[in-house]
């Protein structure tokens, strides 16, 4: 009855999840505390630290909230499929 397959759905949200656990292991940090290093007791040494500190922060955040939608997707994808599977049985009980 649905429209949208809720295992298209599914199997949609376990690939972004996994590229989302991936991002995690992206190291965006050491550039930056290599060009902070080069500089070595600057303002700008500094700087680079302390954007490399948050910035490495905001992906690992950014990805944690990408599984967390992912996982609501899941979610929603099988009370669909439920919610399908019951109606159905409601209209083949009532066609009985």
């Amino acid at each position: 009855m649905l429209a949208l397959d809720p295992q298209v759905l599914d199997d949609a949200a376990g690939r972004i999840a996994t590229v989302a656990a991936s991002l995690t292991c992206l190291d965006v940090a050491s550039p930056l505390v290599s060009v902070g290093d080069a500089m070595s007791g600057s303002a700008t040494a500094e700087a680079c630290r302390w954007v490399a500190t948050e910035l490495d922060a905001a992906v690992d955040a950014w990805a944690d909230g990408l599984v967390d939608l992912v996982e609501v997707a899941r979610l929603v994808a099988r009370d669909l499929a439920a919610t399908d599977d019951d109606v159905a049985g409601a209209f083949r009980a009532g066609a009985s």
